[in-house]
């Protein structure tokens, strides 16, 4: 996924695994950020289907 969104090694940046689908893996892609009060809240990127045969990745609405 970090390949395919172009993240790199951004260490703000989290892709994680979410559910199994029928069909592949729901995976949810978020920034977190850091207040100035050191609250911390998320972004959400997007949501993915990837499946793996054959290898697709779908953006979820």
């Amino acid at each position: 996924m970090r390949q395919y969104l172009e993240l790199g090694d951004s260490p703000n940046t989290a892709v994680e695994f979410d559910h199994k689908a029928e069909n592949g893996y729901v995976i949810h892609v978020y920034d977190v950020i850091k207040q100035v009060n050191q609250t911390e809240h998320s972004i959400t990127r997007g949501w993915f289907l990837v499946t793996l045969e054959p290898e697709n990745i779908k953006v979820l609405k």
